[in-house]
């Protein structure tokens, strides 16, 4: 009897070792699985993999980290997991890492990470650019305090706004002196493809900041022509002239200043705005009815829509533009192909937009009819940050703008876990 328990103990035994080694190996197949759909969904991207970890995360310098979102629940079998990306930074950086989320559909527990700020903007589409200046402004207060501080940008692929923040910074700490060898760095420390930063507009807002700091570096900017930066000004889109053979589009969008609100303009009264849309060869013009009918001033974003056969409608192309900076241009723009979002990737289409715009007469520019409105807190922010007057007085205006009263209600929260 006692040899047989000792069997029957024995055959137990190895029962649990074969059962625990058919869990392990079924864990270790899904994890590797697991890791393989990641590595997928990250696509050109470069990740991480060291120590153990398998992350969508690159270290675009030694302090400065550029990741895909910190997913929970299913989304975090194919994303970055949230518990993985914790786990990384407290081995790896604990008490020295602040995590910048641009993602304006989604965030997380601010307790989740040591320190958090949330910078929320829109996928495929440029922040406003006054905000630009606090959060590199931020990144680099945040840089500048310890040697050992990290800062890790993402939104949600980690890749196009994450992108333009980085290659902002990059240029802000004088990394890299024009916008163009931030941009290429930044494609190609982060991808395989050099494919960083693709969308027209989110790339524009980097060439802008480079102007932005050629002006801002000038020992006497207000003297210089080349490095003034144009007075902030009210204007009127007069005309936009899109050049195209197999392009055709129903109605536009426009959208100012950050609002959430697109005003609609179509030639049809009944579905908005009255305006006149002329087709004549090879040109489809876009006319007001009265000189008022397109205000624009700061950033403004302009979509052009088409409706299918059932009457839904569904985007074509769009741009964003910054007044301050069109007037280096004359008042005109000319965007090719290669500089409208969402359709500089279609193959065989010929396109190209016009756009020509006036100042407003002196007499419209105190009543703004859009001012720029905190969608958070729903406080007016104010249009004086670029002014000549703020750079002839002092020749860092980010230092004097951060420290007034009237810019501590950014649309953005600052937070650290406790």
């Amino acid at each position: 009897m006692t040899l047989s328990t000792s069997g029957n103990d024995i055959n137990d035994s190895k029962s649990s070792v074969d059962v625990g080694s058919t869990i392990l190996g079924s864990i270790d197949r899904f994890t590797k699985k697991s890791n393989f759909i990641k590595s997928r969904v990250s696509k050109k991207k470069r990740r991480f993999y060291m120590e153990g970890f398998d992350l969508d995360l690159t270290y675009i310098t030694d302090r400065l980290i550029a990741m895909g979102f910190p997913s929970t629940g299913a989304e975090s079998l194919i994303r970055n997991s949230m518990n993985e990306v914790v786990q990384f930074f407290n081995s790896r950086h604990y008490q020295h890492y602040k995590v910048y989320n641009l993602c304006s559909e989604r965030t997380y527990n601010r307790r989740t990470f040591f320190r958090v700020m949330n910078f929320p903007f829109d996928d495929h589409n440029p922040p406003s650019f006054q905000d630009l200046l606090f959060i590199v402004r931020d990144i680099h207060r945040w840089l500048s305090a310890h040697p050992l501080n990290i800062a890790a940008i993402h939104c949600k692929a980690g890749k196009g706004r994450t992108g333009l923040i980085v290659s902002i910074y990059l240029l802000y700490c004088n990394m890299w002196r024009t916008s163009d060898e931030a941009l290429r760095y930044y494609a190609a420390v982060r991808t395989k493809n050099q494919k960083g930063v693709t969308i027209p507009s989110q790339i524009r807002w980097v060439h802008m900041f480079e102007t932005y700091l050629q002006f801002l570096h000038s020992p006497d900017p207000l003297s210089n022509p080349r490095t003034h930066l144009p007075e902030l000004r009210l204007k009127y889109i007069k005309t936009i002239v899109v050049h195209t053979r197999n392009v055709s589009f129903d109605f536009l969008t426009v959208r100012c200043n950050g609002s959430c609100r697109s005003s609609k303009f179509t030639d049809s009264a009944d579905h908005g705005d009255s305006v006149q849309i002329v087709r004549h060869n090879d040109k489809i013009m876009v006319l007001p009815r009265d000189s008022f009918t397109f205000p624009v001033m700061q950033e403004f974003l302009v979509d052009f829509y088409k409706y299918s056969i059932l009457g839904k409608s569904s985007k074509v192309f769009s741009f964003w533009l910054h007044t301050q900076f069109i007037e280096y241009q004359g008042d005109h723009v000319h965007l090719r192909k290669c500089e409208l979002d969402k359709i500089f990737k279609s193959k065989n289409v010929d396109i190209s937009v016009e756009v020509f715009l006036d100042n407003a007469p002196a007499a419209q520019v105190p009543q703004l009819p859009l001012p720029i409105i905190n969608p958070l807190t729903h406080r007016v922010i104010p249009y004086t940050i670029f002014t000549n007057e703020v750079i002839a007085v002092d020749h860092h205006p980010v230092e004097a703008e951060l420290s007034s009263s009237s810019t501590r209600s950014a649309f953005w929260e600052s937070e650290s876990a406790s």
